[in-house]
């Protein structure tokens, strides 16, 4: 038994909330109790030396590699493969231990890539990054289902969204045609049903929300491929951003997501992230005064919107309709409102940079006073303190603003100073208060 656990048997039994005779059946329960820690310390230290024993042959058969003729290289190339696959089999059949499964299953995925690029080495195929991905993405799927490795499930992510960059961004802030990764969302789609199936145990597995973390940023990187990408309709890029990230903050107000930690909730820190990095953008003139001197003819000669920007807007609306129907307007989640402003904003206010500002700025202190609210009305400093941050960063972006005068940048560095200050000393002076109530 941990002595933590002892600690607390100790504390309850001074408090006579248990007796002594309870305390000493739940430690001697403890002691007959196995604790698998030590068979899995055992497993992970059996497969590390494996993988630093594999490392070292590996080393050892490289520096003989051109010596050898291709029949025992290509067998030296497939038996880290079979090796894998009898060890998956092992798994599968006599082992129980979901370590064992993962660790297996991964060792097979990551077994496949090094026969892959050991076979097109030795018979000189020659094959592009983004068919290497591909192939060792469809044959890893069949592992995801086959071993109930979320492992290899996470490793895929990663590697279709490498995959979607390579083919999409092949040309970094460049406005020419792009190809589009039309396997990324296929890719997606086949994983998940095994997504669903974490989702549906109780209580969520850390795998779960490991894979919520990767699909908010795989979704965040890939979007901007999907877009049009037109300098003359660059605001339609962030307006497709700004949806997404408010279609993340209504996701995250689900029940069950909002019953977890904040570590275990990405959409709420990545959705609010993102929007206030958006608005903070816009909140200086050069972006608003391009947008004003687009040329209307070139625009008139496209389509007057991009179709991805224009189908997350609409999918961020039903959403919040559908989130915020019966509810009053004092319970609405305004971060989550902000695809509509910026929308509004850039479309109406286009012509109109002053005007523009002055909204982006506005919005990014209402943000920054609902989240001091709420911390404050929660007794959460987390949530307080991140209100706080919003309206320093505030600070920081006119500090560099040169149309901002002196004076007016002082005075909100001053204002930001004491809100922290005087709201963290507020809360922590009402938690002292209810604790000494407590006691009485």
């Amino acid at each position: 038994m941990s002595q933590r656990l002892l600690k607390d048997l100790k504390e309850l039994v001074d408090a006579n909330i248990i007796s002594a005779d309870t305390a000493a059946q739940i430690d001697a329960y403890y002691q007959r109790k196995p604790s698998p820690s030590s068979n899995r310390l055992i497993v992970t230290l059996g497969i590390l030396g494996a993988l630093l024993a594999g490392s070292g042959i590996l080393l050892i058969v490289g520096h003989n590699w051109e010596q050898l003729g291709k029949g025992i290289q290509t067998v030296l190339a497939f038996t880290p493969l079979a090796i894998g696959q009898a060890l998956c089999l092992y798994a599968l059949l006599r082992q129980k231990d979901t370590l064992w499964k993962e660790g297996t299953a991964l060792f097979l995925a990551l077994s496949i890539a090094a026969c892959i690029a050991l076979i097109g080495q030795i018979y000189q195929v020659s094959s592009g990054l983004e068919t290497f991905l591909l192939t060792w993405i469809g044959l890893c799927l069949p592992i995801v289902y086959l071993m109930r490795a979320s492992s290899v499930s996470m490793l895929l992510i990663g590697l279709v969204t490498w995959y979607a960059c390579l083919v999409g961004y092949n040309a970094p802030f460049s406005y020419r045609q792009l190809s589009i990764p039309y396997l990324y969302p296929v890719v997606i789609l086949l994983l998940l049903p095994h997504y669903y199936r974490l989702a549906r145990q109780t209580p969520s597995p850390n795998a779960f929300h490991l894979h919520n973390w990767l699909f908010a940023l795989s979704f965040a990187i890939t979007l901007g491929i999907f877009m049009e990408r037109n300098d003359n309709l660059f605001e339609w890029l962030f307006i497709g951003y700004t949806c997404l990230f408010g279609i993340y903050l209504l996701i995250a107000r689900t029940p069950w997501l909002q019953q977890q930690k904040l570590s275990a909730n990405p959409f709420i820190i990545i959705g609010a992230g993102g929007i206030i990095i958006i608005f903070l953008t816009w909140s200086f003139n050069w972006l608003w005064i391009e947008l004003a001197n687009n040329n209307p003819r070139d625009q008139d000669a496209r389509f007057a919107f991009s179709i991805t920007g224009l189908a997350l807007l609409l999918i961020w609306a039903y959403t919040y309709a559908r989130s915020y129907r019966k509810l009053p307007l004092t319970a609405w989640d305004i971060p989550a409102l902000s695809p509509l402003v910026f929308a509004a904003g850039v479309l109406l206010l286009k012509n109109n940079p002053v005007a523009g500002i002055l909204l982006c700025n506005a919005w990014i202190l209402a943000l920054s006073v609902y989240y001091i609210r709420m911390g404050a009305a929660k007794d959460h400093l987390g949530i307080l303190n991140f209100g706080l941050l919003i309206f320093a960063g505030l600070a920081i972006f006119r500090f560099f603003d040169s149309n901002f005068p002196f004076i007016w940048r002082g005075l909100i560095f001053l204002a930001a100073g004491a809100g922290f200050f005087i709201a963290n000393n507020l809360i922590l002076k009402k938690r002292k208060r209810m604790a000494k109530n407590a006691r009485v």
